[in-house]
């Protein structure tokens, strides 16, 4: 991992916090296989794509969204769609790939739900980041709900985290 001398495993490399970074599409994508191969594997043991939700915080949350509507393997999907994607405390990078991406997927009309989440008092991701990012999804043809949590830092609170249940449940509900 760049960011604190190539020490440490994480979802993808990052060489500068923030959005001017740039985004490791490489590592991204060879994460995004990895995560839909265990995807695949809930679905040859019966659960349908439309009950299967990923998520994540911070990078994972940026994995997630990457792995879902970077369309990382759409032919092994089928054209089907997942029954929604979350993410906390994440961010865009700047030359991010993935809004591109997006556009194509929602041409054929496969784009799951969103959840983005940020607490307002984050100092390691700044809200600001993770706002602008969710107005890019919505512009690339994704459904995205924002919610942001007044004092909470580069963590979750049990708002959030009811907040992100309550959505996963209507998700699987329908």
């Amino acid at each position: 991992y760049s960011l604190v001398g190539g020490q440490g495993r994480v979802w993808f490399d990052r060489v500068a916090l923030g959005p001017t970074g740039k985004e490791d599409v490489e590592g991204m994508d060879a994460m995004a296989k990895r995560v839909n191969e265990l995807v695949l594997l809930e679905v040859a043991k019966g659960v349908p794509l439309k009950r299967i939700i990923v998520g994540g915080f911070s990078m994972g949350g940026a994995q997630a969204l990457h792995t879902v509507l970077a369309d990382a393997d759409a032919d092994a999907m089928a054209g089907e769609t997942l029954a929604g994607v979350f993410a906390m405390s994440t961010f865009l990078a700047d030359d991010s790939v993935l809004p591109e991406r997006l556009k194509e997927l929602a041409k054929k009309g496969a784009v799951p739900p969103v959840l983005c989440c940020h607490g307002e008092a984050d100092a390691m991701i700044n809200c600001g980041w993770g706002k602008a990012s969710a107005r890019r999804l919505t512009d690339a043809g994704a459904q995205v709900e924002w919610r942001t949590y007044p004092g909470v830092g580069h963590d979750v609170c049990h708002e959030e985290l009811r907040d992100v249940r309550e959505w996963i449940l209507a998700r699987l509900a329908e």
